[in-house]
């Protein structure tokens, strides 16, 4: 999985090293004449975080799962005050705690796991395609 960061004003995709970001962690961006925030992002997640950012659907952290995590590694997003979505991806739900949808990456073989992963991340594209603008 490669890192990436995201500035969601922009538009633009950084790789994290060429930033000297720490992953977790949002930095200014390096476009010239943007004064947005770039974001650490997992490459699979750039579609989907982008799609629901230019709908209105402002987002703050997330991780699209992880494979070769033996517990845990589960996908989410985690949503702005006021950005949540009415409706969730199939197989996601909500988390109300954090403002988050989830996922949950089940214990199996990193196969079993790879293919859960492609599968959430890809209902995830399909139902942000289809999510209304709430600019």
């Amino acid at each position: 999985m490669n890192r990436f960061a995201y500035c969601p004003k922009c538009r633009e995709v950084f790789e994290t090293q060429m930033l000297n970001m720490k992953y977790e962690y949002g930095c200014k961006c390096p476009t010239p004449n943007c004064d947005g925030e770039a974001f650490g992002i997992d490459e699979e997640m750039i579609i989907p975080i982008d799609i629901l950012n230019q709908k209105g659907y402002k987002t703050m952290w997330c991780c699209s799962g992880h494979v070769f995590t033996e517990n845990g590694g589960d996908g989410y997003i985690a949503f702005i005050e006021g950005s949540f979505p009415k409706t969730i991806p199939d197989g996601w739900y909500s988390d109300e705690k954090y403002n988050a949808i989830r996922y949950r990456v089940p214990n199996k073989s990193p196969i079993l796991k790879r293919k859960d992963v492609v599968k959430h991340i890809d209902n995830l594209i399909e139902w942000a395609v289809k999510l209304p603008s709430q600019k």
